[in-house]
C-alpha cells in the first residue's frame, strides 16, 4: 500500500486512502496566508505537527499550533487560514472520516447517545497521552522506510476513533452528535434544505411530523436552541464564508443564504460581527 503524492512548490500532500476515510500528511514550505473554505462531506481531525493554522466559523475561532488537534463535522460551514513564520514550514495530519464509518463504529461499540448539547461545528480535542501516541503512530505511516498494510491503517483508525469518541471528550461527541442519535440526525438532514431559503416553523414541524409544540420542545432538547436561531446562525456562516471566498456581491451573498431582504441580512451580520458584510470583507486581510 502506497501513499499518493501530489506536490507544487506551494504545497505537498501524501495521501493513504482507507475504507471509510482518508490520511493525509500536508506540508507548505513557505510562508503564506490565505483564506480557505472547508466544506467536506465528511468529519475532518486536523492535527498541527508543525505551524500555526486559524479555523473559524461564525463568532467562533480556534486557533491551533503545534500540537494541537480540530474536529470539524461534516458540511459546516468553518473556514481557515494558514498562518505561517518566515523560518519555520507548516506540517500537519489531515483525517478524513465518513460519516458510515463513524456510524458503522457507534453501533459496534453501543455508544451512548448525546442530547441536550448545542450542536457544534468544530471543537478542539484533548490530547491525552494515549491519543498523542495514536496521532504519532500515524504519522509514521509516512516515512519513507514505512511498510503500510491496509489491515495495519485500518487497525490504527480504529484505535483513533477509541479515543476520539472516548466519554472524556466532550467536545468531540458535541460534534459528533449526530452519529450517535439517529433523531439528531433527522433533524439535521431536514435543516440542511432550509438553510438556503425560508422555511416556517410550522413546516418544519409537519415534516418532522409533529406538533408545533412538540416540535419546538424537542428541538430545544437537541440543539439547545430555537429553530429560528440555529437557522440564522448556520445561514450567517454561510454568509461569513462566502465573504471570505469569493468575490460575489454581498446581494447575492445574502439571497444565497436564505435571506430574501438583503438589509436584513446587512443588520443579522452587523449584530453578529460588529461590522456591514462590507466591512468584514474588506478589513479581513488585516485581522491579526
Amino acid at each position: 500500500m502506497q501513499a499518493q503524492i501530489f506536490s507544487s512548490p506551494e504545497l505537498s500532500k501524501q495521501i493513504f486512502d482507507f475504507k471509510g476515510g482518508s490520511l493525509r500528511l500536508i506540508e507548505i514550505p513557505q510562508p503564506v496566508r490565505s483564506c480557505e473554505a472547508v466544506a467536506l462531506p465528511d468529519y475532518l481531525l486536523y492535527h498541527i505537527l508543525e505551524g500555526h493554522k486559524l479555523f473559524f466559523s461564525g463568532n467562533q475561532r480556534w486557533e491551533l499550533v503545534a500540537g494541537d488537534s480540530l474536529l470539524i463535522r461534516r458540511q459546516s460551514a468553518v473556514s481557515c487560514e494558514a498562518r505561517l513564520r518566515a523560518d519555520s514550514p507548516f506540517r500537519a495530519l489531515s483525517i478524513h472520516l465518513s460519516q458510515e464509518l463513524l456510524d458503522h463504529f457507534a453501533q459496534a461499540h453501543q455508544l451512548a447517545e448525546v442530547t441536550g448539547a448545542q450542536t457544534q461545528n468544530a471543537a478542539i480535542l484533548q490530547v491525552t497521552p494515549g491519543f498523542k501516541n495514536c496521532l504519532q503512530g500515524l504519522q509514521t505511516c509516512f516515512d519513507p522506510q514505512a511498510l503500510v498494510w491496509e489491515t495495519l491503517l485500518a487497525h490504527k483508525i480504529t484505535e483513533l476513533l477509541l479515543h476520539l469518541l472516548h466519554p472524556s471528550q466532550q467536545g468531540a461527541l458535541a460534534v459528533c452528535a449526530e452519529v450517535l442519535s439517529g433523531r439528531r440526525r433527522a433533524y439535521l438532514e431536514m435543516l440542511a434544505g432550509a438553510i438556503s431559503r425560508p422555511l416556517p416553523t410550522e413546516e418544519m414541524a409537519k415534516t418532522m411530523g409533529m406538533s408545533l409544540s412538540a416540535f419546538k420542545r424537542e428541538f430545544k432538547l437537541n440543539f439547545a436552541q430555537t429553530p429560528a436561531r440555529y437557522l440564522m446562525q448556520r445561514r450567517l456562516e454561510q454568509a461569513q464564508q462566502l465573504l471570505l471566498t469569493t468575490a460575489d456581491p454581498v446581494q447575492n451573498i445574502a439571497l444565497g443564504a436564505g435571506f430574501e431582504n438583503p438589509s436584513h441580512f446587512v443588520q443579522a451580520f452587523k449584530r453578529l460581527y460588529g461590522q456591514t458584510p462590507g466591512e468584514y470583507r474588506q478589513d479581513w486581510p488585516q485581522v491579526a
